[in-house]
Parts: structure tokens; sequence; C-alpha cells
């Protein structure tokens, strides 16, 4: 079953456990879940939550209204405004957008780990949580 572990990302926050390893845990999933210190996690994207976490980041195209590839930059800047989604062969036009939320994590190491958040609004109402990384955008997280 689930169980909650707290996270900046997505994937990150909760943890599959033996159910009989779990009977002594709280089995409430929904409440809000804050740090040891009282506060949310630092870097987490503000709740409500993706309610749909994809095992495998789902690859996409984000571009602006020209086709030209959104990159998020070194201050956690857009190079231009988010327009359209390409994911598996089609176009999603993206009619609302938050963020971007950079995250580094381990930043006192060699091998750190840059990336950053995007939530979008598609035309057909649907809405995702979108990561980049490496100049490589996916889905990691929609919403009912």
């Amino acid at each position: 079953m689930p169980e909650w572990c707290g996270g900046r990302l997505t994937g990150q926050r909760f943890a599959w456990v033996p159910a009989a390893a779990a009977m002594h845990a709280d089995p409430d999933l929904d409440r809000a879940r804050v740090t040891p210190g009282g506060g949310l996690w630092p870097g987490a994207v503000v709740r409500p939550a993706p309610n749909s976490v994809p095992v495998h980041p789902v690859a996409v195209e984000v571009c602006g209204a020209d086709g030209t590839p959104v990159i998020v930059g070194g201050r956690g800047d857009l190079n231009i405004t988010p327009a359209t989604v390409r994911l598996a062969g089609s176009e999603h036009v993206v009619v609302w957008w938050a963020g971007p939320w950079p995250v580094t994590e381990r930043w006192w190491e060699p091998r750190r780990r840059r990336l950053a958040r995007l939530q979008v609004v598609f035309d057909d109402g649907t809405a995702h949580l979108l990561a980049v990384e490496r100049r490589r955008w996916s889905i990691v997280g929609s919403y009912a």
C-alpha cells in the first residue's frame, strides 16, 4: 500500500510498502502533510498535488506560439510563453499555466540535480504538472 514519505518531487512523496508494515502507519493519505519542523517541504509544488503520477515520466515538447522550444533559464525564467504541448503525435493548446518552480537538489555536490516544474491546462480541460531537466520536458503528474 502507499505510504507518505515526503519529498519535493511528485514521485517522491509516496512509497510502496508491504501492507503488514503499513498497519501501524497513518492510512489517511489525503490530509495535508508537513515536515517535522511544521512547514511544507521546501521546493514542493503547492497543493493540490497531482492525483495521477506516471511510473515513468511521459516525454513531451513544450513550445511557444511560433514553435520555439520553451527553455527555463538559470534564474527560473522562461524564454517564451508556453503555448502548445506536443504529446505522442498530437498537439495541445495551453490555455493557462503557472510556474516555473525551479529545484536544485544537492547543490553542494558535483552531481547535483537541477529541474523546474510548470503547471499547465490544455484546451480540452485537462491539467498536468510538467518538469524540465536537461532541456527535456515530461509530464510528471496529472490533475483530475
